[in-house]
Parts: structure tokens; sequence; C-alpha cells
């Protein structure tokens, strides 16, 4: 639904639960979104509610555009304050635009109330701490970034305190996404940043550019079972399900750079042996976008 003027308060989309857009009366429906008004300096008001309940989903979210009004996932037409709960009233995440770009600290929180991720953003690039931290409120992880650059200062703990051993290995520059298998997957599971376990493969997105257009065709699934997608989520969590591990393992022999692979001859064997187990065990692969 996409026109120039609503009433105030009219409900204008339906959502399921990993965002896409659903019919009023479709089983699915897990929120929907309300269109508030205009505000005085021209901006447009709306804001999302938990459906059945009722209850409050975000904040009253300002954008500068009606285009898009009926995606779940905005694109940078926001400004101003973004904020989501969970169901029990939680807060869920907060993040702020400045002119369509986010600034600032970027914050997650597990249904429990405790901090589950978070990061700094200056003119929209990753600069600063990126830290999460597992649901009993023990710290997981920190890297640091100056301008989406993972500069390799990096500490890692397990769930019980100790620091971890994991060494980051440096390839050509960040930002960097991640590679690792999902033991056990939860096809109910709605797959985030704090999912994160030691044991990935860390790969510049440098080098991932040089798949993009072959990974177009690639099956997968974005964030949760139920949200199928093609090819790798940039900025978020993909899934990759085993009969999309052959096309993978093709990608990464064929369309890495060869200076890369001469240069750092390690890094790409352990991603292909970690797709090559996946496969064996017909395990599903989890990236972690930058």
């Amino acid at each position: 639904m996409k026109q120039n003027t609503f009433e105030k308060n009219q409900i204008i989309a339906y959502f399921d639960d990993c965002g896409y857009l659903v019919d009023e009366d479709d089983p699915a429906v897990y929120s929907y979104r309300k269109y508030l008004g205009k505000t005085d300096d021209g901006f447009f008001l709306i804001q999302d509610f938990y459906s059945g309940s009722h209850k409050i989903y975000s904040n009253e979210i300002k954008i500068n555009t009606l285009e898009y009004i009926d995606e779940f996932y905005l694109p940078s037409c926001i400004e101003g304050v973004l904020t989501y709960w969970h169901k029990n009233g939680q807060k869920y995440k907060e993040e702020t635009y400045i002119n369509g770009v986010v600034e600032g600290i970027y914050t997650e929180w597990y249904e429990n109330g405790q901090k589950s991720y978070e990061i700094n953003f200056v003119n929209g690039c990753l600069n600063g701490l990126h830290s999460i931290w597992y649901k009993n409120g023990q710290k997981h992880s920190e890297e640091n970034y100056i301008n989406d650059i993972f500069t390799g200062e990096a500490s890692y703990w397990h769930e019980n305190g100790q620091q971890s051993s994991y060494k980051v290995v440096l390839d050509w520059g960040g930002p960097y996404a991640d590679f690792g298998i999902v033991e056990h997957l939860d096809k109910n599971k709605d797959y985030t940043f704090s999912d994160y376990e030691f044991g990935c493969v860390k790969i510049s997105d440098m080098v991932i550019d040089g798949w993009w257009k072959s990974l177009s065709t690639m099956k997968s699934y974005y964030f949760c079972y139920s949200r199928p997608e093609k090819g790798l989520n940039r900025y978020g969590v993909t899934l990759i399900p085993p009969e999309s591990l052959d096309l993978l393992y093709d990608i990464v022999v064929n369309k890495t750079a060869e200076d890369f692979k001469v240069k750092y001859p390690q890094i790409a064997l352990e991603l292909l042996d970690l797709i090559q187990k996946a496969r064996n065990e017909g395990k599903y692969i989890i990236h972690f976008g930058v």
C-alpha cells in the first residue's frame, strides 16, 4: 500500500515475525503498522504494534518519505530515535538516525532485560568497541573498529567468564563477516549477532565482494527459517542450507581473488574446510554480516 494520503491512526500494513508484508487475515500476522500523521516540520509519523495484544512494538517513528511505509525494515528514511520492545515490555533495540544515517550508540537487549549487543556509529560507520554479552550478563566479546575497519584489537570470553584463547587473523582489511556451523538449527528462532560462536572463520568484506554476483542465485534464509531469500544478508544474519553448500564451495574456490589466496592460503582453506564439514554432516552454515 503506497499512496499519498492516509487517515490518522489508519492501519497501513501487517507483517509476519520476520518482517514480511502479509494480509490482514493471514494467521502469520505478528505486528501491524499505523500511520499517525504529519509533524509540523514535514515528517511523517508511523508506529508498530503487536498483533493480538496491541502492545507497543516501536516508538513513534519519524520518516521523511511515504515510499517505504509498508516495508518493515525501513531504509535510510528515518530521522531521530528508533526503538523496539519485546512482547514482555522489555526494550529490544535502540538506535538514532540523523538525515537517514545511523549515528551514535546502537544497542540490543535480551527479553530478560540484559544487554546483548552494543556498537558505536559515526557517520554510518562502525567506530569504537563492538561488544556482545551472553544472556547471563557475562561479556562475550569486544572488537575495535575504526571507520568500518576492524583493527585486530579484540577480546573474547566463555559464558563462565573465562577468557578465550581465540585469536583473530586479519586479512585484507575490514569490515569483516564471519562464517560458522549451526550445530542444531532451530526453525522457530530469529538468529541475531548475539548467536555468534567461537570458531567462526572471519573473512574481509572486500573478498566477499568478488563472490557477490555469483551468490545472488544461492538459496538462503535471512535471520530465520521462515524468511527465504537469495545470497547473503550483507548487514545481517544469513542461514545457508545444506543444499546450497556445493554452490558456496564452488564460489569460494573459483571467485576468491588469487592474490588473497596466495597471501592468506590458510584463511581460504579454513573456510573451505568449514563448508566441507557442514556439507558432510548435512548442517546449516550461519553467516554474520559486517
